[in-house]
């Protein structure tokens, strides 16, 4: 064999022996999983209530206006109205301990997180999940793992308090299975008070609606409070992809038709602001959707203000969008049915 053999052996072995030094492959780090991660059908029962523990970090969507364009001018008549941070304005939370709510109703199974006092879950027990893999006892789940169903953000003068990383204190208002669930904790803002009251099964469109009172008892009784939707409903059809597609966020001026604004109408990090009085505002799929309606139908206690962004793509498909209702608070006092 002649020199040349030889010398490409070594340099091949140098290859090999070095690439790995000089272009380490990254650690992949381990996942997390949290109670408010997991899925799984709930089968229908009588009105009941538990109470579990968790260890986690409070979920979250995305930031609601991270990728809005610099400079972006509000809409007529909305200077008056708080603004959202800035991505990264809300600092980390320690993983601190949650307890988890279950009540069940005879068409709902709820499910609330007491760090952010708001429902992560939600399953709907006369519906079956057409999702691929689904077995035939799973039913529609309308929240995405690790996304809350609402997340409350409180603006005061001079400062928003992210009530998604509070820990709150629950506590029932009633014997019954389905007596209101209340949340309270103390902010910086005051003390916060949440109520979720539960619609008796009547027939009809109530049976699956809450009513949600609250109150700020202190400086921030003279904010705002920012409610923010989820980024998307689950899919619990046969095709996702098509369900994608009507991916919708809709609402209703107060002395005008409804209007919509579809995932796909909106580029990533793109913003859109709606000025109030608004009635409704919802987040759709094809067939379900979350909701905020006023219960009056005068201004004073319609939205101010909806704000809605477009979520990052991972796919030819937009799946992520997020709407952010503005309630002025009234003496402190806020409520509307979800």
């Amino acid at each position: 064999m002649d020199k040349r053999f030889f010398l490409a052996l070594l340099l091949t072995a140098i290859v090999v022996a070095v690439t790995p030094i000089l272009f380490p492959t990254p650690r992949t780090p381990l996942p997390v999983r949290g109670d408010s991660a997991r899925r799984g059908g709930v089968a229908a029962g009588s009105a009941t209530s538990t109470t579990s523990t968790t260890s986690a970090t409070p979920a979250r969507g995305a930031a609601p206006f991270a990728e809005a364009p610099a400079g972006a001018a509000p809409a007529a008549g909305a200077g008056a109205l708080p603004v959202l941070p800035e991505s990264g304005a809300v600092a980390a939370v320690a993983p601190v301990r949650a307890e988890t709510t279950l009540v069940r109703t005879p068409r709902v199974v709820y499910r609330f997180a007491s760090v952010g006092a708001a429902p992560v879950s939600a399953v709907m027990t006369g519906y079956r999940s057409l999702a691929p893999g689904a077995g035939p006892e799973r039913r529609v789940e309308l929240a995405r793992p690790g996304v809350p169903l609402l997340r409350y953000q409180l603006v005061v003068p001079g400062d928003t308090i992210d009530l998604g990383a509070v820990p709150f204190t629950m506590r029932r208002t009633g014997a019954s299975p389905t007596a209101p669930v209340t949340f309270e904790a103390a902010t910086a803002a005051g003390r916060v008070a949440i109520t979720y009251t539960f619609a008796p099964d009547t027939g009809g469109a109530n049976a699956y609606m809450l009513t949600v009172n609250g109150r700020v008892d202190g400086p921030g009784a003279r904010g705002a409070l920012l409610v923010e939707l989820p980024n998307g409903l689950a899919s619990a059809e046969a095709d996702s992809v098509e369900n994608h597609q009507h991916l919708a966020i809709a609402y209703k001026p107060l002395r005008d038709d409804a209007r919509g604004i579809g995932f796909g109408k909106l580029d990533a990090g793109e913003l859109q602001t709606v000025p109030g009085p608004l009635s409704w505002v919802v987040s759709k799929s094809k067939y379900f959707l979350v909701g905020l309606l006023t219960p009056v139908s005068d201004s004073a206690g319609a939205f101010a203000e909806l704000r809605v962004a477009g979520g990052a793509r991972t796919s030819k498909e937009a799946t992520n969008a997020t709407a952010v209702a503005v309630e002025t608070l009234r003496d402190g006092a806020f409520n509307f049915e979800l």
